[in-house]
């Protein structure tokens, strides 16, 4: 594919996400819902409660965990016993943020290649670092849209593979939205 053209598609893609917010289950305008130990939370609205990691498998079904190796035992479908659980910890073929430095506090994950608006999912300028775990040729963008507090109007190109122990100075906590 033409370079103009991919730039074409991500111009397209970028003012969907602007115009019509992407939802989960049967949420109010503009809310992203998630299941989270057999109930539906509101991710937009009232936060992620004590989950520590949510899996977003597609616009309508986020599912959240109360730990990484939890989630982690759901994404690979094994037993959380059998899963080991470290900083970093990013199962192959998906995007995962992390609130804190060097892949630690809560994890938010995709695979899937579409924008998601980063407020939707209560992750609004808390992506700290992150790691790009898909295959040869799936990269990953985050993008800070807005300029809010004096923060750069940036996007940092995920590479398959990479990773990034902090996001530099007025790139932390500022990205508000994520391809990939």
């Amino acid at each position: 594919m033409s370079y103009g053209r991919k730039l074409s598609g991500c111009i397209a893609m970028l003012l969907a996400v602007l115009v019509v917010p992407g939802t989960a289950f049967a949420a109010e305008p503009g809310h992203v819902m998630a299941s989270y130990k057999g109930k539906t939370i509101n991710l937009t609205k009232d936060g992620w409660g004590e989950a520590e990691s949510c899996v977003v498998y597609s616009k309508s079904d986020v599912r959240c965990y109360d730990t990484t190796a939890d989630a982690n035992a759901a994404v690979r479908g094994t037993a959380p016993s059998d899963v080991e659980a470290t900083a970093w910890s990013c199962d192959y073929a998906w995007v995962c943020l992390y609130e804190h430095a060097n892949g630690e506090g809560r994890r938010l994950q995709f695979n899937d290649d579409y924008w998601h608006d980063l407020y939707l999912y209560g992750f609004d300028r808390h992506v700290s670092s992150w790691r790009n775990n898909q295959g040869f040729g799936e990269w990953a963008e985050l993008r800070d849209t807005t300029d809010k507090d004096g923060g750069c109007i940036c996007t940092i190109r995920i590479d398959p593979g990479g990773t990034s122990q902090n996001l530099s100075g007025d790139q932390n906590d500022v990205m508000n939205h994520i391809y990939g």
